[in-house]
């Protein structure tokens, strides 16, 4: 469970898909990055890994935030794909 699950009181969200070893890597990248998207109110939950794509869906904030996918690919991806060079795409879901 995220944080911010635990802070808003949230049940406990479906464990990401995918090979466990790429989630847990994807998963430390993103626990780095929630303090920068929580200052806005927002998140993004790991859905799945398949291959080398990466499903995340915004949360809070986030959700329909019109600079959603600039975070998307500035931050979240770049992030992402400097710490996990098997990533071949980032996407919202």
């Amino acid at each position: 469970m995220s944080w911010l699950a635990r802070i808003f009181g949230a049940d406990p969200a479906t464990p990401p898909s995918g090979d466990p070893q790429r989630v847990r890597e994807v998963e430390e990248v993103l626990e780095e990055l929630r303090p920068m998207l929580a200052m806005d109110g927002g998140d993004f939950r790991l859905l799945g890994v398949e291959g080398g794509r990466v499903d995340l869906r915004a949360e809070g904030a986030c959700a329909g935030c019109h600079a959603q996918a600039e975070t998307l690919s500035q931050a979240l991806e770049k992030r992402l794909r400097e710490r996990c060079p098997w990533i071949e795409s980032v996407r919202s879901v």
